[in-house]
């Protein structure tokens, strides 16, 4: 059932509108906006089944930096069956991310390993170590998710 006021979420009625605010928000001068309209043409087009329209919206989004664009862009390539390349897109920024944490860890806050600000033993994860705890586990995730894909499709990796 169709809600009064709410368009169906369907390319032909979604799409046009999704392009006049583009166009309006680069009239504008507003980017961030510009691509988050290309970022939800990307999701329309997907759960639509139009892929290469979704992939040119994903990466128009992803130039735009907009955030959320990699994970649509990662969607997209995983519902193509690409999961392979999905994980490999999905782990350099993974890795900046787990060395930015470490970076953040090496000292610059002397007292943070003493337990200074009062975290002891059960730090919050705020600190630079709960960070790194946190991401290195999204990280084991992430290979553990490399082992199960393998397993699943052992002639693609």
């Amino acid at each position: 059932m169709v809600t009064p006021g709410v368009l169906p979420p369907n390319l032909g009625t979604r799409e046009p509108l999704l392009s006049l605010r583009r166009q309006l928000a680069g009239l504008l001068g507003d980017g961030q906006e510009a691509g988050r309209c290309w970022l939800q043409q990307a999701k329309l087009c997907r759960t639509m089944g139009h892929h290469d329209g979704a992939e040119a919206a994903a990466l128009q989004a992803l130039a735009a930096g907009v955030p959320g664009a990699l994970l649509e862009r990662c969607r997209l390539l995983w519902a193509c069956d690409k999961g392979h390349r999905a994980i490999r897109e999905l782990d350099g920024p993974v890795r900046r991310l787990q060395q930015e944490v470490a970076g953040d860890s090496d000292g610059d806050e002397p007292m943070a390993d003493a337990g200074g600000r009062g975290g002891g033993a059960g730090a919050a994860p705020e600190d630079a170590r709960g960070k790194a705890q946190l991401v290195g586990r999204a990280r084991g995730q992430t290979n553990k998710g490399w082992g199960c894909a393998r397993a699943a499709r052992p002639g693609l990796l």
